[in-house]
């Protein structure tokens, strides 16, 4: 298992236990406003997840986070290392479709369908850019709370961060068929006709 899996999923059971028994369903989340504070950020996850939860399920909730936090404290340096490579490998790549464009043009070939590609890539990672953001500042966030004070707070936070990170999956998959199924055939097709 390579170190990013592991992460995963230490954070995935450290979320699972924290949360305990009980169906959840996935709220929309929504981008905080910029500059926005730790307050601001956390009336507006309690208002998206509009959690309630029963004295028994308080307490226990309340007993677990500081160890919960403890881990996702010790994760979250780990998780924006592995944001980091994730943008530079982004970045990386939509460097280099650069370059096979420039030099295309150069061999005279009608690069448009590829730039067409390449644009909607280029947004594909700013949209990964604003969400691994909004999910590290959710962790954050997590981290700062303190959490057996404010338990529904504490919970709100871990079910934002995790609507964040299934995001963030989809999104990479996303990305993924974009580059296989769009962007390489694309390139052989150029790299063909030369």
């Amino acid at each position: 298992m390579n170190k990013r899996n592991s992460v995963q999923l230490v954070l995935a059971l450290v979320l699972l236990v924290s949360l305990g028994s009980g169906v959840f369903v996935e709220a929309q989340v929504a981008s905080p406003p910029a500059g926005s504070t730790f307050e601001q950020r956390l009336a507006q996850r309690k208002s998206e997840q509009k959690i309630s939860l029963e004295e028994k399920d308080a307490t226990r909730l309340s007993k677990r986070c500081s160890n919960a936090k403890t881990t996702i404290n010790g994760l979250q340096q780990k998780l924006s290392e592995t944001v980091s490579n994730r943008r530079k490998t982004y970045e990386t790549i939509d460097a280099k479709l650069w370059v096979g464009i420039g030099q295309h043009k150069l061999a005279g070939q009608d690069t448009f369908a590829l730039e067409k590609q390449q644009a909607i890539y280029r947004q594909q990672i700013d949209k990964f850019n604003v969400l691994s953001a909004e999910y590290l500042q959710t962790i954050d966030d997590i981290v700062v709370l303190n959490c057996q004070t404010d338990v529904i707070g504490f919970k709100a936070l871990l079910e934002t961060s995790r609507s964040y990170l299934t995001q963030i999956r989809a999104h990479n998959e996303v990305m993924r068929v974009h580059v296989v199924n769009n962007i390489k055939p694309e390139l052989s097709n150029l790299g063909q006709k030369l």
